[in-house]
């Protein structure tokens, strides 16, 4: 009898929260208030990335290929995200996997073999505090799966002239082992103002890289990016084959992912992703907007972070960003790209931390993550709290 008297008060309750809730994603239009389908809060927050001069169909068809994508890799992710360890650089290891392969389960085998490796012969990495698994996916999307001993075998080396572990680590990737090319290489990186590797992959790529990399930064200052920032994303861009319109690129990228509401250093950085996406701009940014909304619906809230490098159709499957091409095996041999991982995870130095301060420090990327960015605007009220 006492269930019986509460049920109508219970129902009472449902009914008003369902009432709450319906009200909330009403919309008032010109013909009054409507309740908005999740096509439709797809097709409105990225209305900015699609051509307005399409059909409408055509708009349609190009949003739900982009979110049938980004669908796709979020469940890549989450599949290979519950097969790692707990730890800090999980949602990150997890998101380089996701491009590594088509298949997750292949990524995630090819990875084990690494992580395995380093983990049984590279005890100089452990006792340093470096995070095994952000290493091991570091090497794996550089297509160095195969020269894992010869890396840890350097990476003793540096270390052993006094050089620290992030670094070690950095030179070992880029192949460095002669102590008098580390040194002309590290005065010259100072003298830009570049990390190590995008130093020696500007060296590299370009007999004028330095000349390229000081243009490309006083034309950069005027866009808005400033201090590592600036630098880190003028060095990547010299790398580039087309420097000036690597430039023409970012601007436009940077332009279209203003557009979408995201801000600060880190739609800096996203924009450098969106600059070598051979898809152009405007199809990086819808790439983006619709992976960020299915990152938003997933439990993982760190992995909205890497949402450029998951949009980005070029940093995938071991290929060379700009070039398209395999990524050549060996350790002289990598993909600038990769090295906004090695910043983002492992300059931190030590496990339980992360990297490149100008990015950590800007949470834009991470407030309400329904809205896929850090702007603001769209319907509001479908946030879950941004990743931390």
């Amino acid at each position: 009898r006492v269930v019986d008297t509460l049920r109508p008060h219970r129902v009472a309750a449902a009914r008003k929260r369902t009432a709450e809730a319906l009200a909330d994603g009403l919309v008032e239009t010109a013909s009054g208030h409507v309740t908005v389908t999740d096509l439709g809060e797809r097709l409105y927050r990225a209305a900015s990335a699609l051509d307005a001069n399409a059909p409408l169909a055509e708009s349609l068809r190009d949003l739900a290929t982009a979110y049938e994508t980004a669908t796709g890799k979020t469940a890549a992710l989450e599949q290979l995200y519950a097969k790692l360890p707990a730890g800090t650089t999980r949602p990150a290891v997890a998101a380089a996997l996701a491009d590594v392969a088509d298949d997750p389960d292949e990524a995630y085998r090819e990875y084990e073999a690494v992580r395995v490796t380093l983990e049984k012969e590279g005890d100089a990495l452990e006792a340093d505090g470096l995070d095994i698994p952000a290493v091991a996916a570091l090497l794996l999307m550089n297509h160095d799966e195969s020269d894992v001993d010869e890396f840890i075998d350097v990476y003793k080396a540096n270390r052993s002239r006094g050089h620290e572990p992030g670094e070690a680590v950095e030179y070992a990737l880029a192949g460095l082992t002669d102590d008098t090319e580390i040194s002309r290489v590290r005065r010259q990186a100072d003298k830009l103002g570049l990390p190590v590797s995008i130093t020696v992959a500007l060296l590299r790529r370009r007999d004028d890289g330095p000349e390229v990399y000081r243009g490309l930064l006083d034309e950069l200052a005027g866009h808005g990016p400033s201090g590592e920032t600036l630098r880190t994303i003028a060095g990547i861009l010299a790398v580039s084959l087309e420097p000036a319109q690597a430039v023409r690129r970012w601007v436009e990228a940077r332009q279209a992912l203003t557009d979408l509401g995201l801000e600060g250093s880190y739609a800096d950085v996203a924009a450098a992703f969106g600059a070598s996406d051979g898809r152009g701009p405007k199809r990086f940014a819808l790439s983006y907007a619709a992976q960020r909304q299915a990152l938003a619906r997933s439990s993982i809230d760190d992995a909205d972070r890497f949402a450029p490098e998951l949009a980005h159709e070029g940093t995938s499957r071991q290929t060379d960003t700009w070039t398209g091409r395999p990524i050549p095996r060996g350790l002289y041999d990598f993909d600038p790209f990769t090295l906004f991982f090695y910043h983002w995870v492992i300059t931190g130095g030590r496990s339980g931390s992360y990297g490149w301060e100008p990015i950590y420090r800007d949470q834009s990327w991470s407030q309400n993550r329904g809205s896929w960015w850090g702007g603001g605007g769209g319907f509001g009220g479908t946030g879950r709290g941004g990743g931390s």
